[in-house]
């Protein structure tokens, strides 16, 4: 087995035959040195009798220059140290040195140093790696802070993290890993709040056994799959959840409380609700260039949103749509989604049919038809910035379908063997301006549907992404002012 240790070199003390004495209470391991960097490798030797050390050195030029006392570098110096306490097994050492760290500027060799450790850490497998902090440079800090975000990033596991406290002529050996693990704490943390993406966080609390924190980790991780499968139950099933456990959190881990906030506070009304807006959701997506999510989120659950804010309003025979199910033959467990859909699907047009093109395939009229009217959107924002900053609407001229948004029978497809089927009802519940608005959003609402379903195809007519972006902005606005 190999291990590794990474190390910055510290300057030979003045006299270089005065002896300093290390001890780690942890293992009860003693050495008696002089180059300021032996205990740590010493101990890792110590710890791991059988295994070979490989040891990267971060010098500068002081540290590889002659010092005439010791007829050699500090590096050098260090290595023959090392080597002569354990004169016997010498063999299992290898050095080696990543030289010139400039002294102010330090971080500007990250990448040599990165590339070393990727290089051995994929050659070599080791079975331990460790970052011994306490030599080198007043600011190597930066040089190891740096090392451990990069490492997490290449999935290169530093498993300790070592420093020297001196007390007297004694060096005390302490474990520091805590410590700097603060600094992948908020990384991980930011990448939830920023991306949702709790994979980190969840491996830094990995060994936490406290049902609070396992509670509030779970329904991050759940936030974390609704966002990367575009699942919007999940989702929204994991915003519950949260909001039920980061107080409970916050009590019992410091560190949970001083990210509760900015938790919060990023995430705004999604964790005050018990029932998260549906339009809240899309906005907060469309911020964080989460745009598939965007789309996919918009397409689910903004029906929903349409019927609860009383623009639209949907029955069966005569019965609402909470009641309607126990009349639909096919048991849907979302029947405002279906009835939405059936909507969008059959009554919203996006251009009148002379604009067709003879011979065209369904699919690629439908991806010409889609492009073009994002296009005429964008064109139009102008008109849609006036409604929303004054509530008054003029119809524009445009080639897109202005529907006149009756009430709407949406019959259900007959299937093999149904004895009939069953026609559900639209009422639209605005008028005036609001109304003709209503007639728009839902046409955009037609043309970002088919934005998602070809989203992740090549295609000549797929819609510009900043047409699109800019298309979901306006949705966002325009539903806020008609369905708040």
């Amino acid at each position: 087995m190999k291990n590794l240790i990474v190390l910055a070199m510290s300057t030979l003390p003045k006299n270089i035959t005065d002896k300093s004495t290390a001890i780690c209470r942890e293992n009860n391991f003693e050495i008696e040195y002089t180059s300021q960097l032996v205990p740590i490798p010493a101990m890792m030797l110590h710890q791991y009798p059988d295994d070979d050390l490989d040891i990267i050195i971060l010098a500068t030029d002081k540290t590889t220059e002659i010092n005439k006392d010791a007829s050699c570098s500090a590096v050098q110096f260090f290595q023959d140290e090392l080597k002569k306490k354990y004169l016997a097994q010498e063999d299992r050492i290898t050095f080696y040195v990543v030289d010139k760290l400039d002294l102010m500027n330090p971080i500007a060799k990250i990448d040599e140093v990165l590339a070393l450790l990727r290089e051995l850490s994929s050659e070599k497998n080791y079975s331990q790696i460790w970052l011994d902090t306490h030599g080198g440079l007043r600011n190597v800090m930066q040089v190891f802070s740096a090392l451990l975000s990069l490492a997490r990033v290449y999935g290169i596991k530093i498993d300790k993290i070592y420093d020297c406290e001196y007390d007297g002529n004694q060096s005390i050996i302490r474990e520091q890993s805590e410590s700097f693990g603060i600094f992948d704490y908020f990384s991980s943390m930011d990448d939830f709040v920023k991306y949702g993406d709790a994979e980190t966080l969840g491996d830094y609390y990995k060994d936490d056994q406290r049902e609070e924190i396992k509670k509030a980790i779970a329904a991050m991780k759940l936030i974390s799959s609704g966002t990367e499968e575009c699942d919007p139950g999940k989702y929204t099933h994991g915003l519950t959840q949260l909001r039920n456990a980061l107080g409970d959190a916050e009590k019992a881990d410091t560190k949970f409380k001083i990210f509760g906030e900015y938790i919060r506070s990023n995430y705004g009304d999604l964790l005050i609700s018990n029932d998260p807006d549906p339009l809240l959701i899309v906005q907060r997506s469309l911020d964080k260039h989460l745009y598939q999510q965007a789309l996919t989120f918009m397409e689910s659950l903004m029906g929903e949103k349409f019927v609860k804010s009383g623009v639209l309003s949907f029955d069966q025979n005569g019965n609402n749509a909470t009641q309607a199910r126990k009349h639909d033959k096919l048991e849907r467990e979302d029947i405002v989604k279906y009835m939405f859909d059936a909507l969008i699907n059959t009554q919203i047009f996006l251009f009148p049919k002379s604009h067709k093109t003879p011979g065209l395939p369904k699919e690629e009229q439908q991806n010409k038809d889609t492009k073009e009217a994002i296009d005429e959107f964008v064109r139009l924002k102008g008109s849609f910035d006036q409604f929303i900053e004054t509530g008054s609407f003029a119809l524009v001229n445009s080639t897109l379908q202005y529907n006149n948004m009756k009430s709407f029978t949406l019959s259900e497809k007959k299937k093999p063997g149904d004895p009939a089927s069953y026609p559900y009802y639209c009422d639209v519940k605005v008028t005036g301006d609001k109304k003709k608005a209503l007639a728009y959003l839902l046409l955009m609402h037609k043309a970002l549907k088919s934005c998602r379903n070809f989203f992740n195809h090549a295609n000549e007519n797929r819609p510009d992404m900043e047409n699109i972006k800019i298309v979901l902005g306006m949705y966002c606005k325009l539903a806020d002012v008609l369905l708040s």
